[in-house]
């Protein structure tokens, strides 16, 4: 069967510690991501590769994930909800709402503890 590089999960650090993230294709755009915590950015395959191959600091991938090309529609994006029993598409709805609610709650204490902070004094600090 044809497989096509779908994810490279990559690791920095040691084995006693570090940081995750993953490329991932997206076939829809024919683009690559990273998804770095909560950034999710679009690269080139060259940037993917070259920061997977252990030759960069101490990054290397550990996982690589590959797709039936014959089943690649299977990954894209889409309400597959309506394809469940009513029962089921039921909770599955009313889980959202509950997650979409919990998101909003989560923005808005972000937000203010934010605004109680004042200007940022971070500099120098690393993202990670």
């Amino acid at each position: 069967m044809p497989y096509r590089l779908h994810a490279v999960l990559v690791h920095e650090g040691q084995a006693s510690g570090g940081h995750y993230w993953a490329y991932i294709y997206d076939s829809s755009y024919q683009q690559w991501r990273k998804y770095n915590d909560v950034m999710v950015t679009d690269i080139t395959w060259e940037e993917a590769e070259r920061e997977s191959l252990g030759d960069y600091g101490h990054v290397s991938a550990y996982c690589i994930m590959y797709v039936d090309v014959t089943r690649e529609k299977s990954l894209q994006l889409n309400d597959q909800t309506n394809d469940l029993p009513p029962d089921l598409k039921g909770f599955v709805d009313k889980d959202n709402e509950k997650f979409e609610k919990e998101l909003c709650e989560w923005d808005k204490k972000q937000s203010a503890s934010l605004a109680h902070q004042g200007p940022s004094t971070s500099e120098g600090v690393s993202g990670r």
